[in-house]
């Protein structure tokens, strides 16, 4: 209850932005028992279990993190097989083995297999792309094809094992605040959507 609470504005030092409007079918969430939370829509929403999971959209969030807003960016819990060892904002994270984590693998191996694993945020693609060819990333993710007609050649020379997949290419929405000016105006809307190069 008291994460929908929070994505939907309803949770003291919290403002969602986005989720605010994504959630407003919300009416109400009521937590019915220990084990149960009952959400009710103003209207229909057949797809609202599955936009609850899907792509990672809406996280379950401890009751330390939601009621600790200055740091709870910082001051990470979970059940994933690693835990944060030391974090530069905007330079690196550094992740270190959970040695109570839960899952093993087929021949009964505790995972993960590695002791700590190291993420280096890079902006641009071709940062990405550069740093493999060099050396300094062990693994990179890139989207999009002009990042991929840059690693391309890297794998074509062995010097990169390039996997390339579209199973799960993202659909992007683009919302309008119906509520305010331009966009309470259908004719804005349109005027957008019809601008747009689809």
């Amino acid at each position: 209850k008291n994460n929908l609470d929070a994505y939907r504005g309803q949770y003291e030092g919290r403002s969602p932005l986005l989720f605010i409007f994504v959630l407003d079918n919300i009416d109400t969430v009521e937590a019915t028992d220990d084990m149960t939370v009952t959400v009710t829509t103003k209207t229909p929403w057949p797809s609202f279990p599955n936009f609850l999971w899907s792509d990672g959209r809406v996280g379950m969030i401890g009751q330390a993190q939601l009621d600790d807003a200055e740091e709870c960016d910082k001051n990470l819990i979970g059940t994933g097989p690693f835990i944060k060892k030391e974090w530069k904002i905007n330079d690196s994270f550094l992740a270190e083995r959970n040695p109570d984590y839960w899952q093993t693998d087929a021949d009964g191996t505790q995972l993960p297999y590695l002791d700590e694993i190291e993420f280096r945020p890079q902006s641009e693609m071709n940062q990405r792309v550069e740093g493999i060819q060099t050396g300094m990333f062990d693994a990179a993710h890139i989207q999009g094809g002009q990042a991929l007609s840059l690693a391309e050649p890297l794998a074509e020379q062995g010097q990169a094992n390039l996997v390339a997949n579209s199973d799960f290419a993202e659909v992007s929405y683009l919302l309008f605040n119906e509520r305010q000016p331009p966009f309470d105006n259908l004719d804005a809307r349109m005027a957008v959507a019809q601008a747009l190069d689809r």
